[in-house]
């Protein structure tokens, strides 16, 4: 049975239809799966950003009420009215949020590490998960060498308060640069992150190349079938 021409064409312009709709919902949805990556990548370190931030600026905190208590003291020995606070009280629940908020940096950095786009990206959580674990060492330093000098501040011990002030306030300026290294670390995470994005937006861009030119391989071949079956 023959076909006329205009149906052969007819048949052509349906095939290739089909075969641009194929392609499109395809691409659409390797598009798709790169925004999400992307989407992904992004909130995570906008998140972990903010986090850092609020670990430095507790960290600060946690220095300035630790300050203001010793100088409190000194003051109060030598003779001089002084406002009284609870700062312990307050020092004691911002190092208890400085500690929960350690824990959950480092509980992400590890999460992030096993779920990442690229082997860079995972070795870059690898890497900020080692200095968030020194900084978490070195703060715990810092806030016991601050608890036994407010300890001894509270009691009036002049003489133990200075005696531990130098070694506190070392232990305060590595705990600062320890978080400023976990930022460090994040920004290199970030550089990562938009190579590995650039990388699987490459994948994609090959896989839709590849599907297209299998799809367009197909055609031929169907027509070729068809007019053998009709000699």
């Amino acid at each position: 049975m023959s076909i006329s021409i205009g149906k052969r064409i007819l048949l052509g312009f349906a095939a290739v239809t089909l075969v641009i709709l194929a392609l499109g919902i395809y691409a659409l949805g390797q598009i798709g799966s790169v925004r999400d990556t992307t989407d992904a990548i992004v909130a995570r370190d906008l998140t972990v950003m903010r986090q850092l931030d609020e670990l430095g600026n507790r960290a600060r905190n946690m220095g300035i009420l630790r300050r203001n208590a010793v100088i409190a003291t000194l003051m109060k020995a030598q003779g001089h009215a002084v406002k009284e606070e609870d700062t312990f009280a307050i020092w004691r629940r911002t190092a208890a949020a400085t500690e929960t908020l350690y824990k959950e940096l480092l509980r992400e950095a590890a999460e992030y590490r096993g779920r990442a786009v690229s082997q860079e990206r995972a070795a870059s959580w690898d890497r900020m998960h080692s200095v968030l674990t020194t900084a978490f060492e070195v703060y715990h330093r810092y806030r016991d060498g601050s608890e036994a000098q407010l300890n001894a501040n509270a009691a009036g011990d002049v003489m133990g308060v200075e005696n531990r002030n130098a070694d506190v306030s070392r232990l305060y300026e590595e705990t600062v640069a320890g978080i400023e290294r976990a930022r460090e670390s994040l920004d290199e995470n970030v550089a990562a992150g938009q190579r590995g994005v650039a990388e699987l937006r490459r994948v994609v861009r090959l896989q839709v190349e590849h599907r297209r030119a299998h799809l367009l391989r197909r055609r031929p071949d169907a027509r070729r079938r068809r007019h053998g079956g009709q000699q």
